[in-house]
C-alpha cells in the first residue's frame, strides 16, 4: 500500500510503475487539531482573535509568520519588513512564531517598531516562541507566511489560509511551491527579499476579494481526514489478512 498526498504524486507513482490498485490518494496526515476542514465563521474567528490577545478584525488583516518548530529561515528580516509595511498601511496585525529560535525572538522583542500610519499607537506584533496550539492561531489568521514545508502547507489548506512561501529545501520541497502557486492558493517570494515579501502581503490585504478567492482555493486542496483514512485502510487490510 502506498499512500500519497496529492494527485501529482499519484501520477508520479504510476509513471514509475506502481500498480494503481496499490496507490491511495489520501492527503498528508496532520495532527488532531486539523481533522476538521473549512474556514471558521467570522464570529468564531473574531472570538479566537480576542482569546489570543489580538484585536477582532473586521476585514482580512491578520498575518501569521512562522518558520517551523526550529524557526528556520530569515524570520527576523521578513517579520521586520512586514511589520513596518503594515504600520505604514495603517491596518493589519502580525503574529510571529519563532519556534525554538530564541535569538530571533529576542531580536524581534527588542526591535523599535514604528507608529501606525506614522502617528498614534506603536505597531506591536505578537512575538512568540514555540506554540502547541498552532491550530488556534491558524483559525485566527487570514494568511500564512512560511517556508514550503508540507506539514504547514497541509494545515494551512485545511484552515483555508492563503500561503506566501518564502523558502524551500531544494528537491525535497520545491514541488510544494508549484502546488500552491499553480492552484492559486498563494505565492512565492524568496525570503532574501523581505521588502518584496511585505509588498506582496500588502497587495493581498488591500484586496479582500482576492483573499477570499485564495482562501476558497486553499480549502479545495484540504484533506483533513488523511490520518484517519490511512489508519482505517491499514486496519482493514490487517484484519482482512488475519481473517
Amino acid at each position: 500500500m502506498l499512500f500519497v498526498p496529492s494527485k501529482n504524486i499519484l501520477d508520479l507513482a504510476l509513471a514509475y510503475g506502481v500498480p494503481r490498485r496499490k496507490v491511495y490518494l489520501c492527503g498528508l496526515p496532520v495532527r488532531e487539531g486539523f481533522w476538521r476542514s473549512g474556514r471558521a465563521t467570522v464570529a468564531a474567528r473574531k472570538d479566537m482573535q480576542v482569546r489570543l490577545g489580538l484585536k477582532a478584525a473586521e476585514r482580512p488583516e491578520i498575518v501569521l509568520l512562522m518558520g517551523g518548530g526550529e524557526g528556520f529561515g530569515r524570520i527576523a528580516d521578513v517579520a521586520i519588513a512586514i511589520g513596518h509595511r503594515l504600520a505604514h498601511l495603517g491596518f493589519g496585525q502580525l503574529v510571529v512564531v519563532c519556534g525554538r529560535n530564541e535569538q530571533v525572538r529576542k531580536t524581534l522583542l527588542g526591535h523599535a517598531w514604528p507608529k501606525q500610519g506614522g502617528q498614534g499607537e506603536i505597531f506591536t506584533p505578537q512575538i512568540l516562541g514555540f506554540v502547541a496550539n498552532i491550530q488556534d492561531y491558524m483559525t485566527a489568521a487570514d494568511c500564512l507566511v512560511t517556508k514550503a514545508g508540507p506539514g504547514s502547507i497541509a494545515e494551512a489548506m485545511i484552515k483555508g489560509l492563503p500561503c506566501l512561501l518564502t523558502s524551500f529545501v531544494p528537491g525535497q520541497e520545491e514541488g510544494n511551491v508549484k502546488y500552491i502557486t499553480e492552484n492559486d492558493a498563494g505565492a512565492f517570494v524568496q525570503d532574501d527579499q523581505p521588502e518584496q515579501v511585505a509588498d506582496q502581503l500588502a497587495a493581498w490585504l488591500s484586496d479582500p476579494e482576492l483573499m477570499i478567492s485564495m482562501s476558497r482555493n486553499a480549502q479545495g486542496l484540504a484533506r483533513p481526514r488523511a490520518a484517519l483514512d490511512i489508519a482505517q485502510m491499514i486496519s482493514e487490510c490487517i484484519f482482512t489478512q488475519d481473517g
